[in-house]
């Protein structure tokens, strides 16, 4: 409840210089939301305000809208007081036209700030990234309930556009109905970005989305990392991405996907010019499965980042890899770590960087891979040549010490590769022997 005691702080507060005020507004204490709303409208900063606060979203999640959690209950607080105002101009010159990051939690929040979120959406002139987690199906009822003021508003000249929005721990019922509700409502027809982690999703759902080409036609980004799609639940809806020639990052991490979705990855990487970023971890994939992939990648010309980590890699595989490898100019970071790749087929992979003059290979995770001090001392060869690679992920115990060791010689010709990780057992043995300028060079840990 709005009292008096935070009315009054809020009036002295706005008694102070204008500079005071937005000072004011870095304290970071939750208590305070209602004295912010209060004094936004005393003072007339909202502009103000919202500036300070725009400030503060983080910068290195460049797909996942995230505010710092201190700061994202003052944006909060003056879009409650835009919405208590009824000022339509006011929405609009408080919020501007650059992009607004906005994220909400269900645990910490009500279910009417979703609706003032969405009252604000549509009375805006700006687009919107939006996070919303742990939301259930009356949340979600409420949120499409405000945002369905646009149809009853046809005199507006403008409405926000939510360009990306990721859902986090959401209820399967509440996705489904947002999912459903979205290609109607014009405030997602641009949408580019869509995350929907960790959301208990089976294979219907998956079907549901991809009858849905209205709305995936401008998707750039797919997030279904963490649901449960299951062998072949997944083939529909890249099925339906193929079509377009939009997507650029695509995640199925952790869904359990298999042979038949992979057939279909495999046309996606074959046919798009635009598709950047592959994150399939944690599925275990089988050889076949596996042998899919890399053959996509062997005609695909946009890939930059490839991961294949906790899959079951066979020696068919590793000569198909590398000779991928051997040719490729575009891919710049492959995670193939856990794939239970032995220390002859790693020679095949390390050779096939040391020829590849033209490679812009940057990352290559190997990690918890038996590649032993035979595949130790490929890489060693290859490092000695190699002018791109900036981080090798090599730490497991089969390389050792005698392995370990011819790495770090390595470094002494190669002067490009930042960051080389061994297993922590050898850090005893070898750290303080290391010279100074290679310590920083060396990490002797998984993370």
């Amino acid at each position: 409840h709005l009292t008096v005691q935070e009315y009054l702080a809020a009036y002295h507060i706005s008694q102070q210089s204008r500079d005071d005020q937005v000072a004011f507004m870095r304290f970071e204490n939750k208590k305070l939301e209602v004295v912010v709303r209060f004094l936004a409208g005393l003072s007339g900063l909202g502009r103000d305000l919202w500036d300070v606060v725009r400030g503060f979203a983080s910068e290195d999640k460049p797909h996942g809208p995230l505010l710092m959690e201190e700061t994202n209950f003052i944006k909060l607080a003056i879009l409650h007081w835009l919405f208590e105002s009824q000022d339509l101009s006011a929405i609009t010159s408080v919020l501007g036209s650059d992009c607004v990051c906005f994220s909400h939690d269900s645990h910490t929040a009500l279910p009417f700030d979703l609706y003032v979120l969405g009252y604000c959406i549509t009375h805006s002139s700006c687009d919107w990234k939006l996070e919303l987690r742990h939301c259930k199906l009356e949340s979600v009822e409420i949120f499409l309930k405000a945002l369905n003021l646009q149809h009853d508003r046809c005199q507006l000249p403008s409405t926000g556009q939510i360009k990306g929005i990721r859902l986090w721990e959401f209820d399967p019922a509440a996705v489904h109905l947002l999912v459903d509700n979205m290609p109607q409502m014009s405030v997602f027809h641009n949408l580019t970005h869509l995350g929907l982690t960790t959301c208990d999703l089976a294979p219907e759902s998956c079907n549901l989305f991809s009858k849905h080409t209205n709305l995936l036609q401008h998707l750039e980004y797919l997030n279904l990392s963490y649901n449960h799609l299951d062998r072949g639940g997944a083939v529909n809806l890249i099925t339906s991405l193929t079509k377009f020639s939009t997507i650029r990052e695509l995640n199925f991490s952790y869904t359990g996907i298999g042979f038949e979705d992979c057939m279909a990855l495999n046309e996606l990487l074959v046919t798009s010019k635009y598709t950047q970023v592959l994150d399939i971890v944690g599925n275990k994939l089988s050889p076949d499965s596996i042998q899919l992939i890399v053959d996509g990648l062997s005609h695909n010309t946009s890939l930059e980042k490839l991961y294949m980590s906790n899959s079951n890699f066979s020696s068919v595989n590793i000569l198909h890899l590398a000779s991928v490898l051997r040719v490729n100019t575009r891919l710049k970071e492959l995670n193939i770590g856990q794939c239970n790749i032995q220390s002859s087929d790693s020679v095949h992979i390390a050779k096939a960087l040391e020829e590849n003059t033209t490679t812009q290979l940057q990352t290559l995770r190997l990690w918890d891979n038996p590649i032993g001090s035979e595949g130790a001392v490929a890489f060693a060869s290859m490092l000695k040549k190699n002018q791109c690679l900036k981080k090798l992920w090599l730490f497991d115990d089969s390389v050792g010490v005698e392995g370990s060791l011819e790495l770090i010689d390595s470094l002494k010709d190669n002067k490009t590769l930042e960051k080389l990780k061994l297993s922590e057992k050898c850090e005893p043995l070898l750290f303080s022997t290391l010279d100074k300028t290679l310590q920083d060079r060396i990490n002797f840990s998984w993370w």
